[in-house]
Formats: C-alpha cells, sequence, structure tokens
C-alpha cells in the first residue's frame, strides 16, 4: 500500500479548509468562529460522497448514511437529556471503519504512517481516515458504513439510530492554583485560560 499526499490532498479536508469555506460563503460581519468549532471537520467535505454512497445501500449500510445525511456535523447541540446528535458516535464509527476498507488491519508500520482509527474522535480524523474519506469509492463507503452498523449496534445494543446517542463529551482544564474549574465543552482547537495574580 503506498499513500501519496500532496498539499492539496492534505487541504482537502484540512480543518483550516473548513474555516476557508465558511469566510467566502458567509455575510460580512457573520461569524465563523463558533460554527467551525462545533462542526466535526472532515463532514462537510465527505457529504456528497456520503449522498453517492447511500444510493442502492441496503441494510445497516442504509442506515448509517442515512443517520449521518440527517446530521448536520454539530457536535455541541444537545438534547434534554444531555446526549448530542446520534450522527456524533454514528460519524466516529464510520470514519472508523472507512480507514480499516481503505487500508486494513493496523500494523504498527501502518499506525505509524496513517494513526489507528478512531484515535481522533468525531472532532477531527486520523490521516488513514481521511485518506479513507477521499478515496473510496461507493461501494468501499457503504461497507465501512455496514460494518460501523454493526460497530454501533454491539456499543449501544440497539440497531435504532435514535439510541445510538451519547453524553456531550467535555474537557477537565489542568487547574495549577487554589480550585479546579469546572468541566468545559469540547471543541476544536479551543483553549480557556485564566492566569489570577494575588498582590502581597
Amino acid at each position: 500500500m503506498v499513500i501519496w499526499y500532496t498539499g492539496s490532498e492534505v487541504n482537502y479536508a484540512h480543518r483550516a479548509t473548513r474555516a476557508a469555506y465558511l469566510l467566502r460563503r458567509l455575510p460580512v460581519g457573520a461569524g465563523v468562529v463558533h460554527p467551525n468549532a462545533v462542526t466535526a471537520t472532515q463532514f462537510p467535505t465527505a457529504l456528497p460522497r456520503l449522498r453517492a454512497a447511500a444510493q442502492g445501500a441496503a441494510g445497516g449500510a442504509t442506515t448509517v448514511l442515512t443517520t449521518l445525511l440527517a446530521w448536520d456535523g454539530n457536535y455541541d447541540r444537545t438534547a434534554p437529556d444531555d446526549t448530542v446528535d446520534p450522527g456524533v458516535a454514528t460519524w466516529e464509527a464510520f470514519k472508523a471503519a472507512a480507514q480499516r476498507v481503505a487500508v486494513g488491519a493496523t500494523t504498527p508500520g501502518k499506525r505509524a504512517l496513517v494513526g489507528t482509527p478512531g484515535d481522533e474522535g468525531f472532532v477531527e480524523s486520523t490521516l488513514g481516515e481521511t485518506y479513507a474519506l477521499r478515496t473510496l469509492d461507493a461501494a468501499g463507503l457503504r461497507r465501512a458504513a455496514a460494518q460501523a452498523a454493526n460497530a454501533l449496534t454491539a456499543r449501544f445494543g440497539n440497531v435504532d439510530p435514535s439510541a445510538w446517542r451519547e453524553p456531550r463529551s467535555m474537557v477537565t482544564a489542568t487547574a495549577q492554583g487554589l480550585a479546579s474549574p469546572p468541566p468545559i465543552p469540547l471543541i476544536n482547537r479551543g483553549s480557556y485560560e485564566q492566569i489570577v495574580e494575588l498582590a502581597p
């Protein structure tokens, strides 16, 4: 297996590409930071290929692709029970399965090159997942969707995607002082800092 990356291929699914896309399409004065920070990075660029793969899909592959196409990529919005859209867990499982379909089992050599499927969670993607999203044909994406359906059914104990909801991911900040701050929502490349100096 040989994977060649040119600058344009890497940029295809890089988080900066999404920001540039939003900047080109939003009216002057509209915000771009927050929408970009809470949208799964590679999801918007993968949508056309997901739509194509959904044509002719069957069984669990249909369930996964339909769930993804009904999602807008946002992993910040929660239901009253503080769980996120089923698309969040579905996207993570689908990308990981796509990498396995595209490059096979994760050997130590492959891990060093393309990463371990699922390592980046639902926010970002490993190089292998990005490669898979960019290069798999519709049949390959349907195979990944079928594998993801099996993984999600096993994880949540239910074939119904409405049950594939998980709590909103939070981050515990590192404290270097007298008290720890409360957990904060996970966002893409977000950071929170507070520095307090006490006068003697």
